[in-house]
């Protein structure tokens, strides 16, 4: 178990690390929502190019709020980790 707690705060630095690198990840489907709209005359029910789109696209807005939120939970994890450390003794 002391394995496994570690695991999603590892997984999160991946995100951050791969976000802060590589920022054309996270880009604006405007341009493939249209097309495929077009092709499927409004409706996207056939899988595809783009894949099966199961709640609509994600939009700008959406992306902003979900980083908002990405960022309040690192910050979050990076306080828990710096109290973590301030409160524990370390035996050398």
């Amino acid at each position: 178990m002391n394995v496994q707690a570690h695991i999603p705060p590892v997984l999160c630095c991946i995100h951050n690390i791969i976000c802060y690198y590589n920022p054309e990840d996270l880009r604006d489907c405007k341009a493939e929502q249209a097309e495929a709209e077009a092709l499927a005359g409004g409706l996207v029910t056939e899988p595809g190019i783009y894949g099966e789109v199961v709640n609509g696209f994600i939009t700008v807005k959406e992306c902003d709020t979900m980083s908002a939120k990405q960022d309040e939970i690192a910050d979050n994890l990076w306080q828990d980790h710096l109290d973590f450390v301030h409160n524990t003794q370390h035996v050398s």
